[in-house]
């Protein structure tokens, strides 16, 4: 066999070699994060309306039904009783522009607030760790994707929005917050996801209001 012939063979086996690599490695990071996800049955919420704080009441039920954060992290941050969901006294300001005005003050809202590190979230969803923005916009990235596609179908993606609204600077991944919108007909009412990151916390939030 020519040593010609031979060294095109020994190109064609490396180029295979390194696309059945790409392959793998973009499946591999694929699954990464996703034993991280809500993957358990979404548990039906009773409410009576007839209690006039049922609507706090369904808030503080229904967030347990949003996707768990796709990375690795070191659980809830408790509020001051010690309970894993915090209430809200209004809304986020990134919901300014997107609920009316008139029910602004008369939604309920309630959170999940996830503690982590840098240094093992950014591996669990398939980033090596480095203090650089490109890193944590990719890392952000990874994190969007992981919730969106774990979000069932009678929630509607709102976000991105604009840099002035998010008060985000122009650097930053544009995706966060996020936010969903959703109507539930059968309370009549309308109800937003939304997180964000901040101070090594993830914070994922729900808030309701009644049509």
């Amino acid at each position: 066999m020519s040593k010609i012939l031979l060294s095109k063979l020994g190109l064609f086996l490396l180029a295979v070699v390194i696309i059945v690599l790409v392959i793998f490695k973009g499946r591999f990071f694929e699954g990464l994060g996703t034993k991280y996800l809500w993957v358990k049955d979404q548990q039906a919420v009773n409410v009576d309306k007839s209690d006039p704080e049922w609507l706090d009441k369904y808030c503080k039920l229904e967030i347990k039904n949003l996707p768990k954060v796709p990375f690795a992290n070191k659980g809830l941050e408790k509020d001051i009783n010690g309970e894993d969901v915090q209430e809200y006294g209004i809304p986020d300001i990134d919901l300014k522009k997107i609920i009316p005005e008139d029910k602004w003050n008369e939604t309920e809202g309630c959170g999940l607030w996830y503690k982590y590190s840098d240094e093992e979230a950014y591996p669990s969803v398939g980033v090596d760790y480095a203090f650089h923005i490109d890193v944590a916009n990719t890392f952000k990235e990874n994190v969007d994707r992981l919730i969106t596609e774990s979000m069932d179908e009678s929630w509607e993606k709102i976000s991105p929005i604009s840099d002035s609204d998010a008060g985000r600077p122009f650097y930053m991944y544009d995706g966060f917050p996020l936010i969903f919108m959703r109507e539930n007909k059968k309370l009549g009412t309308v109800e937003y996801m939304t997180a964000d990151f901040g101070a090594n916390t993830f914070f994922m939030n729900f808030y309701v209001y009644e049509k």
